[in-house]
């Protein structure tokens, strides 16, 4: 089950930003957590008990805004942007308690690949193309500098 002490935790991290679905507003949810979270659980518990992400249809409802990729393009083409998914906040609970737990399994069950940066603590994109510069400046030490493939990837990177 969903532990009361993991949802204060969760509720009190939440960034204040809220979605025009929320009935009401995050900083206030915030305040009142102590009254709230026993509530939120129940909720966060049924989800997971019936097996399905949101066990109520409003749950699943978000407000959808585009969002112009970058402010030196035509605001007239529709290509342009991109949509942004606003979920309710008890959404992104849920959201944050599956998430955790499974990251809690895959970790204690040693299941995530060493190499793993989505959805990872202190790792990122960044992460994983720094070891693949690295693996790939080792590998050229092996490889002779003619091979096409580094001089692919020299390219890539400008080296």
């Amino acid at each position: 089950m969903f532990y009361r002490i993991v949802s204060y935790r969760i509720v009190s991290n939440c960034p204040n930003k809220q979605s025009d679905s929320d009935p009401i507003p995050t900083w206030l949810l915030k305040e009142c957590s102590s009254f709230l979270v026993p509530t939120i659980t129940n909720i966060v518990n049924l989800s997971l008990i019936s097996g399905q992400f949101h066990f109520h249809p409003t749950l699943k409802e978000s407000i959808i805004s585009p969002l112009l990729k970058k402010p030196t393009l035509d605001k007239e083409e529709l290509s342009n942007y991109r949509s942004i998914s606003n979920l309710s906040l008890i959404s992104k609970i849920i959201e944050r308690v599956v998430k955790s737990r499974l990251m809690d399994h895959l970790t204690s069950n040693s299941l995530l690949n060493f190499r793993q940066s989505a959805y990872c603590k202190h790792h990122s994109t960044e992460t994983t193309l720094l070891y693949t510069v690295s693996q790939k400046k080792q590998d050229t030490k092996l490889l002779p500098i003619t091979s096409p493939n580094v001089n692919r990837f020299s390219k890539l990177f400008h080296w």
